[in-house]
């Protein structure tokens, strides 16, 4: 026997052995499957209902990074996103959803001449939204704070730089 043989002879018998572990592994399948008749299945799904959560409460918060850009002879322009906010007031129904949407601490400063200016004040602002199918009703309430704008022609002169 040449050792092409003795090769071929192995492959042949790790393939059956393959071939008759898929089908112990399909039988198996089938078995549970049997098992598992419309009766059961209905029993399982009312499980699974049961532990649904009736309501949810997801809260979302970004927080944005302070970007400061230096502006050559001038000072620095220092600007904030400020943070998002997505959350419901409380838990909430899948069908019935009322969320809240704020931006908060937006602004945007330079420091010239060690000298800081506000151009744009923190600015906020909130949006309210609700929906109930069940009553065909939807709200949406927007908010926002006053704004404050400062400028100066040290604020355009250095604006201008970085634009």
């Amino acid at each position: 026997e040449t050792a092409a043989d003795h090769l071929q002879r192995a492959l042949s018998a790790a393939k059956q052995q393959g071939e008759d572990r898929m089908q112990e592994m399909k039988d198996k399948a089938q078995e549970v499957w049997n098992y598992l008749d419309d009766e059961t299945l209905e029993q399982y799904k009312a499980e699974a209902r049961k532990r649904l959560p009736n309501e949810v409460f997801i809260a979302v918060q970004l927080d944005s990074p302070e970007v400061s850009i230096p502006v050559f002879r001038l000072g620095h322009v220092t600007l904030c996103m400020g943070s998002l906010e997505l959350k419901p007031p409380h838990p909430c129904h899948t069908a019935s959803v009322d969320v809240e949407l704020s931006v908060r601490k937006v602004r945007l400063s330079m420091t010239t001449q060690g000298q800081e200016f506000r151009v744009l004040h923190p600015v906020s602002w909130s949006v309210s939204a609700g929906v109930r199918p069940e009553e065909h009703k939807a709200t949406a309430i927007v908010e926002v704070e006053p704004i404050g704008v400062n400028v100066s022609p040290e604020v355009v002169q250095v604006l201008l730089a970085v634009g």
